[in-house]
């Protein structure tokens, strides 16, 4: 299993994403990726919410891994740049839903794409749970780890759990802007600085 400390450029914030291609039922052709695709024999663990794993000389891979962090992952974004678009499919048996997002402006290159699995508040995968990443051209019939793929070559994977969604994150924001104007209503703050002004 080769694993990755090399950083993958993402830039997701600010730009355009664009859904490109999830699929339960695998087209042929293209780079998959698929979570618990079936198991390999070894098991890496992931302590932390951020893990970097990359694809073998042949394009593919099945590695395995266990969730050491402490907390449930019911969502895991999975990073990548590619140097020209593709059609990527991706499945899960953990995650009940799978996304491509396109994360880089449209026609530039190289591509970065974002492989959403979750949210998923009732699945996912839990505390002290083996998963494996499938990246193998034949998904789940090829258990080899060291099998071939459609990914180029060692291809760079940053995988990132329980990623907060955009509405999440607006919505945190607002109710921090209501409690902060709470207090400074009721602290006594606004009630004298408004005696003084009717004076």
């Amino acid at each position: 299993m080769r694993s990755s400390s090399s950083a993958v450029i993402c830039v997701v914030i600010g730009l355009l994403t664009i859904p490109v291609m999830a699929n339960a039922q695998r087209a042929g052709g293209g780079p998959s990726i698929i979570v618990n695709g079936d198991p390999p024999t070894t098991f890496q663990p992931v302590t932390t919410d951020t893990f970097t794993f990359g694809s073998d000389p042949n394009g593919g891979g099945d590695l395995g891994f266990t969730n050491d962090t402490g907390q449930a992952w019911t969502r895991m974004d999975v990073f990548f740049t590619l140097a020209t678009p593709e059609t990527i499919t991706c499945d899960s048996s953990v995650f009940t839903s799978c996304v491509i997002e396109m994360t880089s402006p449209v026609g530039t290159l190289p591509v970065s794409y974002d492989a959403i699995f979750g949210p998923d508040p009732s699945g996912g995968v839990a505390i002290g749970e083996r998963f494996t990443v499938n990246l193998n051209a034949d998904g789940n019939t090829n258990t080899d780890p060291n099998g071939s793929g459609a990914w180029p070559a060692d291809t760079d994977f940053r995988a990132v759990a329980n990623v907060p969604e955009p509405e999440s994150l607006v919505l945190g924001a607002t109710g921090l802007m209501f409690l902060a104007g709470y207090f400074v209503f009721f602290s006594g703050f606004a009630r004298k600085r408004f005696s003084k002004a009717a004076n």
